[in-house]
């Protein structure tokens, strides 16, 4: 796990109680339509990364995410994310899928969703809005 980036690290972090701000290099974006609000990005997120696709997930981070990781030279997102998805228990899984994501914040294109869990775990997941499109910020 050394080699995953300290985002992704962060991100595992997050999982623990559901919820992953990761990391990413240049993999793409998804082929389904754009989720329509910040709440629906952070869920979509949270999913793609537990079901281990790294094709959504990656998709849906901020242009600054990109860069920040591409200069590092790390490994792909997709590449991250299988290793991360290894590493994912089941208990984690299902408070992923138990979650709930509310709008907590807007400012100037700037959102903060809490996402909360089964257990009353919440974290406060960056979102901005680029190209007409909500995009996470690691």
């Amino acid at each position: 796990m050394k080699w995953i980036s300290g985002a992704v690290q962060t991100g595992l972090a997050l999982i623990a109680v559901a919820f992953v701000i990761g990391a990413i290099s240049a993999c793409g974006g998804n082929s389904e339509a754009a989720p329509d609000s910040p709440e629906e990005t952070a869920r979509v997120f949270a999913q793609a990364v537990v079901d281990g696709d790294g094709k959504t997930a990656c998709g849906l981070f901020s242009k600054a995410g990109i860069e920040e990781i591409t200069k590092q030279g790390n490994p792909p997102c997709a590449q991250q994310l299988e290793q991360a998805v290894g590493e994912i228990s089941d208990a984690d899984r299902d408070r992923v899928e138990s979650a709930t994501y509310e709008l907590s914040r807007e400012s100037d294109g700037k959102y903060t969703v809490i996402a909360t869990d089964g257990e009353g775990n919440t974290r406060r997941i960056q979102i901005v809005e680029e190209d007409g499109e909500y995009k996470i910020v690691p």
